[in-house]
């Protein structure tokens, strides 16, 4: 039986209507788990019990597969988290961040010899990142795990063509390593932070920068889009610099050039998410420490 829809304020100890044994009306205590952001699960639901449950809490689905002894007491739900994992596991958002993992590493291999196709397998990953985010809303199939999946994928995909800058740009090397190291550590220890504050999503934020960053999608866009062309065109321009325009500037570096202050901004944006993040993950700390001399 599955309560997490019910909302956490609702978890206290004044116990709710449920129905035990012969269909008798009585009340329970709610225990709250001390790991996870649910109520425990010590109700019982019948037809009418599971009727009342949602009309209370406003739940979309209550499961009813859990094994009820003489004593009115819940057992293990059979097989419900076999099913739930291979499930999840499944998600056609998923399945999308699978394949786009498998266009990555295909990029990866051709980055030193076939430009055009490490060029094309890297941009269609990074497209059918829109796309999971799309099913997951039409077919309500968010996960913790495929948020974690889209958020490695689009970090290691980043990191490897920082790799390959170093490889084509060797005096630029320190400035892609920073960069790759930046990218790395903000939105590592911001994930972390959501998951220490149980947030639903990793997408919001009190700080007003990263709250735009988040809530804008045309904002959102236009800086993971800038970034990316970036650092696309200096690859592109280690193996075709295009038509000569002035002064011995060629075309990929002229508009490479132009999409670099989006990726400073989007440098700086994760300095940002660094720092709120470090706050978020000390707050949390003094709170344990209080709490333990309480």
């Amino acid at each position: 039986m599955d309560y997490d829809c019910l909302p956490d304020q609702f978890a206290i100890d004044y116990g709710i209507l449920y129905f035990v044994g012969e269909m008798r009306l009585s009340t329970r205590p709610i225990r709250r788990r001390k790991s996870e952001n649910s109520v425990d699960v010590t109700l019982l639901t019948a037809a009418s019990g599971e009727s009342l449950v949602r009309e209370i809490y406003g739940c979309q689905q209550v499961e009813a597969n859990v094994a009820i002894d003489k004593e009115g007491k819940t057992a293990t739900p059979r097989n419900s988290r076999r099913m739930a994992d291979t499930t999840v596991f499944l998600f056609y958002p998923n399945l999308v961040g699978y394949a786009r993992i498998v266009l990555a590493i295909i990029s990866f291999a051709y980055m030193t010899s076939n430009p055009l196709r490490a060029c094309l397998c890297y941009f269609l990953s990074a497209m059918l990142d829109a796309i999971d985010g799309h099913l997951a809303r039409i077919y309500n199939q968010g996960s913790r795990f495929g948020a974690m999946l889209d958020q490695l994928t689009d970090r290691c995909a980043f990191m490897a063509l920082l790799m390959a800058l170093c490889h084509f740009y060797p005096r630029w090397m320190f400035w892609f390593q920073m960069t790759a190291v930046i990218d790395i550590a903000s939105h590592w220890l911001h994930l972390h932070a959501t998951d220490l504050t149980r947030k639903a999503s990793h997408k919001s934020s009190s700080n007003p920068i990263l709250n735009l960053y988040y809530t804008s999608r045309p904002f959102l866009f236009f800086m993971c889009f800038g970034n990316e062309a970036f650092f696309g065109l200096l690859y592109v321009n280690a193996f075709w610099q295009g038509p000569a325009l002035f002064a011995g500037v060629h075309l990929m570096g002229l508009v490479a050039f132009v999409f670099f202050p989006v990726a400073f901004v989007k440098s700086v944006i994760s300095l940002v998410h660094l720092v709120t993040a470090s706050q978020t993950v000390v707050q949390h700390d003094v709170e344990l420490i209080e709490a333990r001399e309480k």
